[in-house]
């Protein structure tokens, strides 16, 4: 497929120990996002632009997303990338579970006023 990313497509899944992610340029075994729904790399090959675009994101992160050369960035900018990809990922899985509706329980906001009180028991925060 150009771009299934939802879940495994056939026996994309299946792996053996010569095996290497497309995107993270990894073996298989070690991909974090081989078989994560929503992100799929099982699923990754190089004759999909789509596919390509991924690899060239992950590889390079923020120099691709920003458009910058390897000397304009520095350690924070970096972090700050990866920190960026990262939640990039989380919230794709999250929106795939949307798109599935999966449903998730509430959860309760942690209280920022003065003087703080457990979650839930804060008339302010619960107006917000």
């Amino acid at each position: 497929m150009e771009c299934d990313t939802c879940s495994p497509l056939g026996k994309n899944a299946d792996i053996c120990n010569q095996c290497y992610c497309y995107i993270c340029d990894k073996l298989a075994s070690e991909c974090q996002n081989w078989t994560t729904p929503s992100l799929c790399h099982c699923n990754a090959h190089n004759k999909s632009k789509f596919w390509k675009d991924q690899r060239d994101f992950a590889l390079a992160g923020v120099l691709v997303m920003f458009n910058l050369d390897l000397t304009d960035i520095d350690a924070d900018l970096r972090h700050g990338g990866s920190l960026l990809i990262k939640f990039i990922q989380e919230l794709s899985v999250e929106y795939n579970k949307y798109l599935v509706g999966e449903r998730m329980p509430p959860t309760q906001h942690e209280c920022f006023c003065l003087p703080k009180l457990p979650p839930g028991q804060c008339n302010i925060c619960r107006s917000r």
